[in-house]
């Protein structure tokens, strides 16, 4: 099976290039506009098929595409591969804007292919564990980063869009009654969004997000309660559970791969199993979109906020 992966930054160089170079059951196209990029790596991977262009790419006949091009780029160039025939996995956000993240999955439907959005924490194996927890009552994730406040709607749908889909499905049923705070800075650095919270119900079930990309560490932490337990995960990598009062310590063979941990080789399995199915399943985009449109909302919600706020 051919697959093309298109856009050939840190992402890919880091997380799917790596493993999707080893397998022996597809054979690997590279394409970027990038001709010293395209052509180092080929040589650096030994792929011989290599294309600068998209209109180059679907003569070589790909039947499914990775696409880790700038989150601007990414409807022009995943409709046009959903046009060619070909099933895609895009990185997360679909767009900036809801609107045209709707029009890219209904135009997966009308062209009958499959659209998948690089969700991998629901992948990383210590999540999962989470997941499968009995009658979850509260999940709180935190993830922060350093000195790196930005426009809301790129904090939202580009970094924070990971704790909204966490969450969500972690939770039993779909969320309500949705409370937004944020911190959008004033003076030199007006506009920009240094942290948000929310919070939502799903039943009896409670959400908690907490992104602050103007910390003092990078991190990552999730913690997930239920009657009489409690997990935390720290940066995908090591779990506690305490019970009654108990602490069990989990975490990974110290050979584990990083990129096993982070989930990343399950989604790439999970999408080519997909591709593979006799039928395309739909839902993969459907429940990509309501994450986006719950991003929509705190989106919506931080500028209305932003709004009210008297002059200082």
């Amino acid at each position: 099976m051919r697959i093309a992966v298109i856009g050939l930054g840190d992402i890919a160089q880091k997380a799917y290039l790596p493993l999707l170079s080893r397998r022996s059951d597809i054979e690997l196209i590279l394409c970027s506009r990038n001709a010293q990029t395209l052509r180092s790596l080929g040589q650096q991977y030994r792929i011989e098929h290599l294309a600068s262009s998209l209109e180059d790419l679907a003569g070589l006949a790909p039947q499914a595409a990775f696409v880790h091009t700038a989150t601007a780029a990414h409807v022009e160039v995943a409709s046009a591969l959903l046009e060619m025939g070909l099933d895609v996995y895009l990185d997360k956000p679909i767009a900036y804007e809801l609107a045209a993240a709707e029009r890219l999955v209904a135009l997966a439907r009308a062209r009958g292919r499959l659209l998948m959005l690089g969700f991998n924490r629901r992948c990383a194996p210590l999540y999962q564990t989470l997941a499968e927890q009995p009658d979850p009552h509260v999940a709180l994730l935190q993830k922060h980063r350093v000195g790196q406040p930005a426009g809301i709607r790129e904090f939202v749908f580009d970094d924070f869009i990971h704790v909204v889909d966490t969450l969500r499905w972690l939770a039993p049923s779909e969320p309500t009654a949705l409370a937004v705070a944020a911190r959008v800075e004033p003076g030199s650095r007006a506009g920009l969004l240094a942290h948000v919270s929310v919070q939502f119900k799903a039943g009896s079930f409670t959400g908690l997000g907490l992104m602050n990309r103007d910390s003092g560490a990078s991190e990552e932490c999730l913690e997930l309660m239920a009657a009489g337990s409690k997990w935390r995960v720290e940066n995908l990598n090591q779990a506690s559970e305490h019970r009654q009062g108990r602490e069990q310590r989990h975490g990974f063979e110290d050979w584990t791969p990083v990129l096993r941990r982070r989930g990343f080789e399950a989604i790439i399995e999970q999408f080519l199993a997909a591709v593979r199915a006799p039928e395309v399943d739909h839902r993969w985009a459907e429940d990509a979109l309501l994450t986006h449109r719950l991003c929509e909302q705190i989106v919506l919600a931080i500028e209305q906020q932003t709004q009210t706020v008297p002059p200082a």
